[in-house]
């Protein structure tokens, strides 16, 4: 019976196979056969390659680029790979000065596809693996989606199902959290195959049924739109057979009113005919009586009776061309003011189109200038980080100094107005900082210059190692370097000292604002340390702080922080998350590795803040030591 079900479990998961296969995408799947070039096509490439040289000879690189990835698109449509990686490479080195990381990005994501075309998955994986990373740089969650699943395809080819579905497990949480059932349905289709590639049947099973209920859900809702399409259409018949009916009433209308008009004439006729006869009735009466009378009356008779007619003809003929004359003149003036009125009306539309269109041209001048001058901050804020980056030790060193520790470094505006540094100042001796400056973004990060030159100056050169030194020594020189003492300037900083002394089995703490937590032997202690600032306005200039020592007679775990993570709003609503909730998953998770509670710390603030803006830049420092 077991064997059977084994059996039967890899029947479905093989026919699942073959179904998730069916819906790779096709730029994976492209036809390689060669489309000749036309003459139009061969004309093409001889302008664009001459105007991009001309370009680049001119250093106009984003111009140059332009014609350069003309080339690439046409070569690549023709399914000469060869020469579009070649010109989309080319591309990449135009935009490179110029700071283009975004068009990189997309650049890099082409030459992927037509390495996965031709069936390189590992030059595939190099450069998708490039635009995710700049996607991820940017936190653009569609664009994260879309290219984790295009490196997936690769990876399943590479036989990496391991790394293929803990990509595919990202872009599933953040399309979950973005509510778009369509990018669901694929992770959970890709989720599908990589899981049966790598050989869990059972998981496999389990996100094809989520792929399938998503499926099922999407075409649910197309059917209500076909059917809300077919009400409005069934609707809109309804209301033009009713215009026609209306019309047809009109019609028929006109027609009665026309039936009567010639009605009328022909009345008139009928009475002329009879009045003739009469006339006649008359003369022969008359000739019967006296015909010698009748002869002699007859001609002047006849003469009346004629010019009765014709006066009765001209006059009746007189009328009706009047009134023809008279509603045609009248058609005429109505539609002339009608007609005036459709082109004065035409006129002002074209005016204000002209006008649309104007203010639509600046407008997108405008929102070409700002992209570019956009583009050229980010650049230079972009190149900022860098420099922020470098001045702060790389984590590599930290894992020798204290092996077990982690920081959560989190920058609100790409940089950071909050920073940490260690040192070792002996072998069994090691200087922790983190500090909280006035402000984010630009602002911020001038202040954090100003105090790691401070910081750095004191410890590494003039040899201040006592933390609460340290704070004394920071606090005087930023305000006397802010000109504070003339100047109405209040900016400052909050900072925290911890030194660790493995000799003397012995941590020193001082706080400037900012304080420590540790958990040593099962319990938590909250030390706040002195509750001033460095820097800003104040009435004496020569302010102390205080150290608190720890003895480290047992493993020791401790955090120092800035207040972004605890005032940060979220949770569904607009509360701060707040020092309570913070020590109370601090002590949760303390007896975890550090790699795990960094991962539980992310993770908790992501789901904490959801789709609200980031407040404050975050930062987490914590390290365990045992003696």
């Amino acid at each position: 019976m077991g064997i059977w079900i084994n059996i039967h479990r890899t029947a479905i998961a093989y026919l699942l196979l073959t179904i998730l296969v069916s819906a790779v995408p096709t730029s994976l799947l492209r036809s390689q056969e060669i489309i000749p070039l036309t003459p139009k096509d061969s004309s093409n490439i001889a302008n664009w390659t001459r105007l991009g040289s001309e370009q680049e000879r001119m250093a106009e690189y984003r111009e140059a680029s332009r014609y350069i990835d003309k080339l690439a698109l046409l070569y690549w449509e023709h399914n000469y790979a060869k020469e579009a990686i070649i010109h989309y490479k080319h591309s990449i080195k135009l935009n490179e000065p110029i700071s283009n990381l975004s068009g990189i990005s997309m650049l890099n994501n082409n030459i992927a596809m037509i390495y996965a075309d031709l069936g390189d998955y590992q030059q595939a994986y190099e450069h998708f693996r490039k635009t995710l990373a700049y996607r991820k740089s940017q936190r653009e969650k569609f664009g994260i989606i879309s290219a984790q699943l295009n490196l997936s395809v690769v990876l399943n080819h590479l036989g990496r199902f391991k790394e293929s579905i803990e990509g595919l497990e990202e872009a599933a949480r953040l399309s979950q959290e973005m509510n778009d059932i369509n990018q669901m349905k694929s992770c959970y289709g890709w989720l599908s195959e990589a899981y049966l590639k790598a050989g869990d049947n059972a998981k496999s099973l389990e996100y094809y049924d989520k792929y399938r209920m998503l499926s099922d859900k999407l075409q649910k809702i197309k059917e209500v739109e076909n059917l809300k399409k077919l009400e409005e259409a069934k609707n809109e018949i309804s209301t033009i057979k009713t215009e026609k009916k209306n019309n047809e009433k009109l019609l028929v209308k006109k027609n009665n009113e026309l039936a009567a008009i010639y009605g009328n004439r022909d009345t008139l006729q009928k009475y002329l005919s009879k009045r003739q006869l009469q006339i006649e009735l008359y003369k022969k009466e008359k000739d019967l009586r006296d015909i010698k009378d009748i002869r002699e009356s007859e001609t002047l008779k006849n003469e009346r009776s004629k010019q009765r007619i014709k006066s009765i003809f001209y006059f009746t003929f007189i009328g009706f061309l009047i009134i023809y004359i008279a509603l045609s003149i009248r058609s005429n003036i109505n539609k002339s003011r009608y007609t005036k009125k459709l082109e004065e009306q035409h006129r002002q539309i074209m005016l204000k189109n002209d006008e649309i269109q104007s203010q639509k041209d600046m407008l997108e001048m405008a929102n070409i200038e700002i992209s570019v001058k956009n583009s050229d901050i980010t650049s230079s804020i972009n190149y900022a980080l860098k420099i922020q980056q470098a001045m702060m030790n790389p984590l590599l060193r930290l894992d020798k100094i204290l092996p077990d520790s982690f920081v959560i470094y989190i920058p609100r505006d790409i940089i950071s107005g909050d920073f940490y540094w260690y040192t070792e100042i002996e072998p069994d001796i090691a200087l922790v900082t983190v500090v909280d400056c006035t402000g984010h973004g630009v602002p911020g990060a001038f202040m954090s210059m100003l105090g790691f030159s401070i910081i750095r100056q004191l410890i590494e050169y003039e040899g201040i190692y006592n933390p609460k030194h340290v704070l004394e020594l920071l606090d005087r020189r930023v305000y006397r370097s802010l000109n504070q003492e003339i100047s109405e300037n209040n900016d400052g900083m909050e900072a925290a000292v911890v030194m660790i002394n493995k000799k003397e089995k012995l941590l020193t703490f001082s706080g400037a604002g900012l304080p420590m937590i540790y958990c040593q032997n099962g319990q938590q202690h909250h030390i706040k340390g002195t509750q001033r600032s460095i820097g800003g306005n104040r009435v004496h200039s020569d302010r102390k702080f205080s150290n608190f020592d720890l003895e480290l007679s047992s493993e020791t775990t401790f955090y120092l922080f800035s207040d972004g993570y605890t005032d940060q709003f979220g949770g569904g609503s607009d509360k701060k998350y707040m020092i309570k909730n913070f020590r109370h998953l601090l002590h949760k998770i303390h007896r975890e590795n550090m790699d795990e509670q960094k991962q539980i710390l992310t993770s908790e603030f992501e789901t904490w803040k959801g789709h609200q803006k980031q407040t404050d830049d975050i930062l987490v420092f914590g390290a365990k030591v045992s003696i």
